[in-house]
């Protein structure tokens, strides 16, 4: 039997077992947001309404063939992520872990996004920029020649959203891939994008920021700011926030695109910003976590790692999850940024933590997936 047929027969009974048809769904007793698949919770991306005590105990290390892409995403009970080397990997998130992988494009630096059965992922080498990959039988859909992109898609409805690294915007129906609209910024992107209702938000390299109605494929409002942008724009329920390498932080009226307020951090900015309803969370190039208000940007609280981050920081309800250069780890009490727990990983983190019913994977350089378990509150 080739490794084809394998995924997706492994695929295929896993969601049979689930007595439904495929959809992102919570294991047991903790509740996990849709973030991954649906495209119009952006918030998600790095906040996840779950509650994690204060102590990770350490549970099983997952050998892997290649390094996680900045998200890894829960879908039926497995653990889904593309690798730096072209592989889409799946893991079952309960005891003993079984994976299956098989590779996809010759190279991806974005995670993927899912829809039913459909998973989506964005290529920056090879014939195609953009595959769709079903799930059930385990074969490519279709593929987008060209438009080769770093930027994770996003799926709403029947369409899914791509962003080349040459600066077109596209929208294309989900099972067909037919190309419904396409929009030229002129500009290099080089983040993801990121969706709201019908507000697809873009940034390129040099800070031109794009609001378009997703529907329909036209120019919202456009915004060009005054610094380089490497980190993809955060929407909330009023505003767009945005990161920029000379330390800028940007919030803007998501409505009319007018410029509310930008503060400097003084140290630049390469590492996702989170949100979470009330508080916006940035972390910088030296190590420092701000937390702000997104309502006046006044600052919270700030905490200091040992070294650079290394991969995005992840919010729950309660705690801040986030890793340094230096192979630290930190557990944060949300509202007063106290540490809870400190650990030294075998690498550095890698990629945003997946939380799932009782444990945290934490994938570490190189190619190794950390299994860390935690007792539910009572």
């Amino acid at each position: 039997m080739s490794v084809k047929q394998s995924i997706g027969i492994l695929f295929f009974l896993i969601i049979l077992a689930a007595c439904q048809k495929p959809q992102l769904i919570s294991d047991h007793s903790i509740r996990i947001e849709p973030y991954p698949a649906l495209g119009n919770n952006i918030r998600g991306r790095n906040f996840q309404r779950v509650y994690i005590p204060d102590t990770l105990k350490f549970e099983k290390e997952i050998s892997l063939n290649g390094t996680p892409t900045p998200v890894m995403q829960v879908v039926v009970k497995q653990l889904f992520f593309t690798t730096y080397n072209g592989y889409l990997f799946s893991v079952y998130i309960l005891p003993p872990f079984e994976k299956a992988k098989i590779k996809i494009s010759p190279a991806s630096s974005a995670p993927p996004a899912f829809t039913e059965r459909f998973c989506f992922i964005a290529n920056e080498r090879g014939s195609a920029g953009l595959t769709a990959y079903d799930l059930f039988f385990a074969h490519k859909m279709w593929q987008l020649s060209g438009y080769w992109s770093r930027s994770m898609p996003l799926v709403a409805d029947s369409l899914v959203y791509h962003a080349s690294l040459e600066g077109t915007l596209l929208s294309l129906e989900s099972e067909s891939g037919k190309i419904k609209w396409q929009y030229e910024t002129g500009h290099k992107i080089l983040t993801d994008i990121s969706l709201s209702g019908r507000n697809l938000v873009s940034v390129c390299r040099n800070g031109l920021v794009t609001n378009m109605d997703a529907e329909q494929g036209w120019v919202r409002w456009q915004v060009a700011l005054d610094a380089p942008v490497y980190i993809r724009p955060v929407i909330s329920d009023k505003y767009v926030f945005i990161g920029s390498f000379n330390g800028n932080i940007y919030q803007i009226d998501l409505e009319s695109g007018a410029l509310l307020n930008k503060i400097n951090l003084k140290q630049p900015l390469l590492q996702a910003l989170a949100e979470d309803g009330r508080y916006l969370y940035a972390v910088d190039v030296n190590g420092t976590l701000h937390v702000f208000s997104t309502d006046s940007l006044q600052e919270s609280w700030i905490f200091q790692m040992e070294g650079p981050p290394s991969a995005p920081l992840l919010v729950t309800e309660n705690s801040v999850l986030l890793g340094s250069s230096q192979r630290w780890f930190y557990l944060l009490e949300k509202s007063t940024g106290k540490v809870w727990q400190k650990m030294k990983l075998p690498g550095r983190l890698a990629s945003l933590p997946a939380v799932t019913s009782q444990r945290v994977f934490l994938p570490y350089e190189y190619n190794k997936l950390g299994v860390y378990r935690f007792k539910l509150f009572h």
